[in-house]
């Protein structure tokens, strides 16, 4: 009962529940939640999962009276529901076919950093998850494909992001190395995948994007000989290595069919000869 009655929070005017505690909350929701089966089964059998999903919601689409976004309260409804779903098939299962979609758009369009990157951290353990069927894969890449590569390709350009402001702020242009970890690590998870690896493939709506980010990361190794540039060369390596194992970055041979082999002569049966009998030979001749 107790994850019900923080949950309850949530829905009390932030007058008289100021929304530090409402982040508590949501913290706390989620340490109780990470890794415990026990208490997992219990959210999902409450819909609190479904709940925090619809106060996250709430929290990073515009208001009617004009107030700001809470992000930060945003990001620990993440950090909850991540707790909540990961390593719990039932809670993987319900998340990604009724919630998933609507929640990594939502969260994408603020091009709030820090909300950004733990939204990544959340799509990579689902793809990656022992339990992720193709149909998941598939409901968690469209939405995530067209932002990822960008993000990717734009931090392994940059560095650490310059001051904690700019990370904070919604739609800097500065990424942090944490970003750039985890947006690498969802790459590498989504080439690993069949469904993944065929969306960047010649021919496909991503492989340019793909090429260019590419071209980009090895841009950044090379400019200079510090240790972000060495970084930037093994994500490369790891990357490109995922990448030529799955035949991403070449066009796929045509298979050409083997020569018809020549008829095969038909199998003469052999001809039993049966020798005649022996003729008995007369021993008296008249």
């Amino acid at each position: 009962g107790g994850v019900v009655c923080l949950a309850r929070l949530f829905d009390i005017d932030t007058a008289s529940v100021p929304m530090e505690v409402k982040t508590t909350a949501a913290s706390i929701i989620g340490t109780l939640s990470q890794n415990n089966p026990a208490v997992q089964q219990i959210m999902l059998e409450q819909n609190t999962v479904s709940l925090l999903v619809q106060k996250f919601l709430e929290c990073v689409r515009p208001t009617t009276d004009g107030a700001a976004p809470a992000y930060k309260l945003a990001e620990k409804m993440t950090y909850a529901i991540s707790c909540s779903v990961r390593n719990h098939f039932p809670s993987e299962t319900l998340f990604i076919s009724t919630h998933a979609n609507e929640f990594l758009l939502a969260a994408l369009e603020t091009q709030h950093v820090p909300l950004v990157t733990r939204v990544f951290f959340l799509a990579q353990a689902l793809i990656s998850s022992d339990n992720a069927s193709l149909a998941q894969v598939h409901a968690l890449c469209v939405p995530i494909m067209p932002v990822l590569l960008p993000y990717f390709a734009k931090t392994a350009a940059t560095g650490d992001a310059e001051g904690a402001e700019g990370a904070e702020g919604g739609g800097s242009t500065q990424y942090s190395v944490q970003l750039r970890e985890v947006t690498t690590q969802l790459l590498l998870a989504i080439l690993h995948t069949e469904m993944g690896w065929q969306q960047f493939g010649v021919g496909m709506p991503c492989h340019a994007d793909f090429k260019q980010a590419l071209a980009v990361l090895q841009s950044a190794a090379a400019s200079s000989s510090s240790e972000d540039a060495e970084y930037s060369g093994r994500l490369l390596a790891d990357v490109v290595l995922a990448s030529e194992r799955k035949n991403v970055l070449h066009p796929k041979p045509v298979p050409v069919a083997p020569p018809a082999a020549a008829p095969a002569a038909a199998a003469v049966e052999p001809v039993l000869m049966i020798a005649p009998p022996a003729l008995e030979v007369a021993s008296n001749i008249s």
